[in-house]
């Protein structure tokens, strides 16, 4: 845990200290130990989620760790040996299922707060015991309190963005209520602070019509040429003059949308709104080839980890360090979206945005 944690916060340290509790391929907790108890391979596997590019150590702590888990579940024996928790075999199974390059903060919150037993957790020593600084109900009651506070402001954004989405006609290039739902679930679920409304917005809104802009370019060829034209021209070349795609219907619908949200990001954010033009178009191209991530597992899992060690490290330029953590946001959730089946991404939608906490 204490690796985790340093290692998500930009210090540099060093996966070796696991060599001392690795033999013949196998991991424990300390010397001597007969058995490995399931909170020691489940925080084991969660520190080795975090690994870096050639950290073999890690690589094969995740194996053992993951291996263990899956067994134990199979087997019906997630129990463990030093505490008795309100739902560790819940901790557990959210873990292997969605590993910290696929989980999304919000989503975790809400499970956590379910699995977190409070002041009910026992701990078990040379006797039952309780720790209240780190298990108690104040705990338990804040966190419930934030997160439905910042559920409510969640749900005024989701009906503005409807509003928006509806006001500029954008149902007609066949996408849904259910996607724009889902899309902005994906921004809310990872950046959910109330202070940052403004970006999780702009994240929403460009990822809508990056979607609109994608099925169009697949579905109307009379308008394929132009734009993709245009999408070359702002993405290499810095033009972003909306005004020459006049043409049919859509196209208009699709010229009013993009014209109106260059306005919009140029009073809601500071600098140049066209910027988000172009990382909009960024969008779109690469959403024409999304099919292509699901056969490409492996090479996606390296590339994750030499992204959380180019941003995890330590820097010094805070707006900098800002825009990187936003970037690895925007990435996890493609990750995330990717993989999660679409019954179980419904589900979390609707723990999220809808269901309040009790």
């Amino acid at each position: 845990m204490a690796f985790r944690l340093m290692r998500l916060h930009g210090y540099d340290i060093s996966p070796s200290v696991f060599e001392h509790f690795e033999k013949d391929g196998k991991f424990f907790a300390f010397v001597g130990q007969s058995t490995q108890a399931v909170t020691g391979m489940y925080n084991l596997n969660r520190a080795s989620q975090v690994s870096f590019p050639g950290e073999d150590v890690l690589e094969r702590a995740a194996r053992f760790s993951h291996e263990f888990l899956r067994r134990r579940q199979a087997e019906g024996t997630i129990c463990d040996k030093w505490i008795i928790a309100k739902d560790l075999p819940g901790e557990v199974e959210y873990t292997l299922d969605f590993p910290w390059y696929a989980s999304l903060p919000r989503v975790e919150a809400r499970f956590y707060i379910e699995q977190y037993g409070g002041e009910d957790d026992i701990w078990i020593g040379k006797t039952l015991y309780r720790m209240p600084l780190v298990n108690n109900n104040i705990y338990l009651e804040l966190a419930k309190r934030d997160f439905n506070r910042c559920q409510v402001q969640h749900q005024l954004e989701w009906h503005g963005l409807q509003k928006w989405f509806t006001e500029n006609g954008l149902e007609a290039f066949g996408v849904t209520s259910g996607d724009v739902l889902r899309t902005y679930f994906l921004a809310a679920a990872s950046i959910f602070e109330p202070n940052r409304a403004t970006e999780r917005l702009a994240w929403a809104r460009v990822s809508v019509l990056a979607n609109v802009i994608s099925k169009y370019l697949r579905s109307d060829l009379s308008g394929n040429k132009v734009l993709e034209q245009f999408m070359h021209d702002s993405l290499y070349e810095g033009e972003t003059d909306v005004s020459r795609l006049n043409g049919d219907a859509k196209e208009e619908i699709l010229v009013g949308a993009l014209e109106k949200l260059v306005d919009l990001m140029a009073q809601e954010a500071p600098g140049d709104g066209t910027m988000y033009v172009n990382n909009l178009l960024r969008c779109a191209d690469a959403e024409k080839n999304n099919a292509i991530i699901r056969h490409m597992d492996k090479k996606i899992q390296l590339d994750m980890q030499e992204l959380a060690q180019n941003i995890l490290q330590t820097d010094d330029d805070e707006p900098s360090s800002k825009t990187k953590q936003t970037f690895l946001s925007v990435v996890k959730s493609c990750y995330y979206a990717t993989n999660c089946p679409s019954d179980i991404l419904d589900k979390h939608v609707s723990k999220v945005i809808f269901e309040h906490v009790i």
